[in-house]
């Protein structure tokens, strides 16, 4: 009898602890990634799932969970500030473009988001996926990261009259199945920042419509 009323007490105690635990981890659904920002009511340990980036089913959805103010550095992806002071941490990895934001089109300049999956890449050691076709003015790889190009995969480079070294491969880096493209005629490469980089893999990359800066053809 003792023993029987000590085995139904460990499983009130899970029901309650289970109970608990649910109670303070709610699943919010959100259209965007701005909805979720906006919503004063999130609390610590929420989960959330968002359709979409700037709207749903735009190919940036993704799943956060609220973490404490100053858990990291708001960058539009990994971290993102939320109106309520909190933050919202992804917790999906690997990264693909459009979860940071990332806009296809001949207008956009997808420096920054970038440069954010970049430096997000290198502390996680997670990948970034290139899931369409973005203009930027500097692609930066950082020493470790991993860059995969799902089909398709195109970065348009651009001349912004500041950033002369448009594309930029360091160490220990790997580029897979990425299109680097010139925008403008005869945009310089510099071959010095990509091939003076050590243990780099360049495997089904192409480099279209780029001089080298000594002025022949690359």
């Amino acid at each position: 009898m003792r023993r029987e009323l000590w085995v139904a007490w460990v499983w009130l105690c899970l029901i309650v602890f289970t109970a608990s635990t649910h109670a303070q981890q709610q699943v919010v659904a959100y259209d965007n990634v701005a909805l979720m920002v906006a919503d004063t009511g999130l609390a610590l340990n929420d989960r959330i799932r968002t359709e979409g980036y700037f709207s749903a089913h735009d190919g940036g959805g993704n799943t956060y969970k609220v973490v404490p103010s100053g858990s990291g550095t708001a960058d539009g992806g990994r971290w993102i500030d939320l109106a309520n002071g909190l933050q919202a941490e992804t917790i999906h990895f690997p990264a693909y473009a459009r979860q940071w934001g990332a806009i296809e089109g001949a207008s956009a300049n997808n420096t920054a988001r970038f440069a954010a999956m970049d430096a997000a890449a290198q502390a996680s050691g997670h990948p970034i996926y290139v899931d369409g076709v973005y203009r930027m003015s500097l692609f930066k790889a950082t020493a470790g990261t991993h860059w995969v190009g799902l089909p398709g995969a195109q970065v348009d480079l651009f001349y912004d009259g500041y950033v002369i070294v448009v594309v930029q491969i360091n160490d220990d880096c790997v580029i897979e199945g990425i299109r680097f493209n010139s925008t403008i005629s005869n945009l310089a490469l510099q071959r010095a920042s990509v091939g003076n980089a050590e243990n780099v893999v360049l495997r089904r990359c192409q480099f279209v419509g780029f001089r080298d800066t000594s002025g022949s053809p690359d």
